[in-house]
């Protein structure tokens, strides 16, 4: 999965510290709304209110562990069941993480707004034209390297995805998007 793709997670879950009490629920990811987890529930308990939670787990329909980092409760409602919802600052698939703090990244990449206008990087061409057809070439430009900084090795990366099938096609579509990758030199 591409780290900025909308996404949405079915899935079930937990407090750390109460790994019994399952909820399930739905994890959606946009990038102008941010991490949403919308609960059949609530992790509040009768005895404590607490809506504010370092970190909590969960397992999605296809197996995978996912773990949210900095969860706030954002609404809660109760129409014969509680529902609520809640944002999450950090999400991280593939494993169940007891701390932030103890993760260790290899690598990540961060978008900039503009960065691709700014760079200019392209490798789109439009190699011929005539009446009943056009023909584009699209080669991904290699990385470029910008530097090591303390450890990190930061480099300039892309990425391109396009919107087309076979059948009954009327559209096609093609995007690049630019990266600033920062690969981590330590094991």
């Amino acid at each position: 999965m591409f780290v900025l793709d909308a996404f949405e997670f079915k899935g079930a879950w937990w407090l750390p510290d109460h790994p019994d009490k399952k909820i399930p629920g739905v994890l959606k990811f946009h990038q102008s709304e941010g991490a949403i987890l919308d609960l059949i529930g609530s992790f509040r308990t009768v005895n404590d209110n607490k809506t504010s939670f370092e970190t909590v787990y969960g397992v999605n329909t296809d197996g995978k562990s996912i773990t949210l980092f900095k969860v706030l409760e954002s609404n809660l409602k109760f129409n014969g069941a509680y529902f609520s919802k809640y944002i999450s600052t950090f999400i991280f698939e593939g494993g169940h993480f007891p701390k932030y703090d103890d993760i260790m990244l290899k690598s990540m990449s961060v978008s900039y707004s503009y960065l691709d206008e700014w760079i200019e990087i392209s490798r789109l061409h439009l190699d011929d034209i005539n009446a009943k057809s056009y023909t584009f070439t699209y080669t991904s430009p290699p990385p470029v390297q910008l530097g090591s900084y303390n450890g990190f090795d930061v480099e300039v990366v892309s990425s391109a995805r396009s919107d087309f099938t076979l059948l009954g096609q009327r559209d096609f579509s093609l995007k690049q998007s630019l990266f600033i990758k920062i690969n981590s030199t330590k094991e």
